[in-house]
């Protein structure tokens, strides 16, 4: 029960998210209340509380600006994406954009406290926006799984050079790019299968027969069912463009994949995996055209199943694993406690 004798903290939440999103927007609200605050959860920070005297936490920038117009001076903001650059995309309006640029310019500004997904996104907001972030951001990566052994000691996981696509048809998953690649894959490797899984079935089937692709399973996968969807696979795609939106994000299906044992194959635009994962073996992440030599390359290697479970669970523990970041996060909001009175 919150205790409301305790200074309050209003954490926003947003029916469209994802259970990731869910997910960590309770966590920091669970770490709040272990602080001493008084949370509680609304769909509309906005319209709640008293903006000078309570803590509130968001992720959009336009409740930010709102908080900040109406006089909130505690304030902590996690940066989900680039909103203005991702709502341009959608609609293409540049007096859109240049609100939201507004409403983030004056989030990132005036917020306390800043969660990010990658040091790529920080980069993009202090060379747009020209003023530092570092010493009020931290950086949580977004992650929407934990590691399934058993996964990776399936017989003959990294025998077979078996593929897989899991998401959606959107036109940033650059689906048809993908599909080039994997064209160009069995060109050198005849053997190459792909296992895609997305809702749309009947789109990827029509994608799929306008590549003239072979040796391909188009199938519809919840999300509880693609742990044991992706047994076989060995290698999983995340293929990018290089515009702004890619190279700040930290795409979960990354996670997914690696959770799972599935070496994934990533755009190098993705700027935050990238920089985190250069020591790793198991991994490709290069230029879209170095890829087929990348993978030509790791399927001439040996792959001990145990050797790459080791590699991931330490990436894991060390890049995604949020409750593992709970104590520097704990550091990290400790000002903005004090500033609510708390010790």
């Amino acid at each position: 029960m919150p205790n409301f004798s305790a200074p309050t903290a209003w954490v926003e939440t947003y029916e469209s998210n994802g259970l990731v999103t869910d997910w960590y927007i309770h966590t920091i609200g669970d770490m709040l209340a272990d602080m001493g605050l008084s949370v509680r959860y609304a769909d509309d920070c906005t319209q709640v509380g008293s903006f000078k005297q309570d803590l509130y936490f968001v992720s959009e920038a336009k409740s930010a600006a709102i908080l900040v117009a109406k006089g909130c001076r505690h304030l902590i903001y996690w940066a989900q994406g680039i909103a203005p650059e991702e709502d341009y995309l959608r609609f293409g309006s540049k007096p859109r954009r240049f609100a939201l640029a507004v409403c983030e310019k004056t989030a990132l500004r005036r917020a306390a406290r800043v969660f990010m997904v990658s040091g790529a996104m920080q980069r993009h907001f202090e060379s747009k926006y020209k003023f530092e972030l570092a010493p009020k951001t931290f950086l949580a990566p977004c992650c929407n799984e934990a590691l399934h052994p058993e996964s990776f000691a399936t017989p003959g996981k990294y025998e077979h050079p078996v593929f897989t696509y899991a998401g959606g048809l959107s036109k940033y998953q650059c689906i048809d790019g993908m599909l080039d690649l994997f064209a160009r894959i069995q060109g050198q490797i005849p053997a190459a299968e792909l296992l895609f899984y997305t809702w749309d079935t009947d789109k990827a089937c029509e994608l799929v027969t306008r590549h003239g692709l072979s040796n391909v399973t188009v199938e519809s996968k919840k999300q509880e069912e693609l742990p044991e969807a992706l047994e076989r696979a060995k290698y999983g795609f995340v293929i990018r463009d290089d515009i702004a939106v890619n190279c700040v994000a930290t795409p979960t299906k990354i996670s997914t994949y690696m959770s799972n044992g599935v070496i994934p194959v990533v755009s190098s635009c993705v700027e935050g995996f990238a920089e985190a994962s250069r020591g790793l073996e198991h991994v490709v992440c290069c230029p879209e055209p170095d890829m087929v030599g990348a993978i030509c390359d790791m399927e001439r290697r040996d792959i001990d199943a145990s050797e790459i479970l080791g590699e991931y669970r330490g990436f894991f523990d060390e890049y995604f694993d949020l409750a593992k970041k709970q104590d520097a996060m704990r550091d990290f909001l400790a000002p903005v406690a004090c500033d609510m009175g708390l010790k």
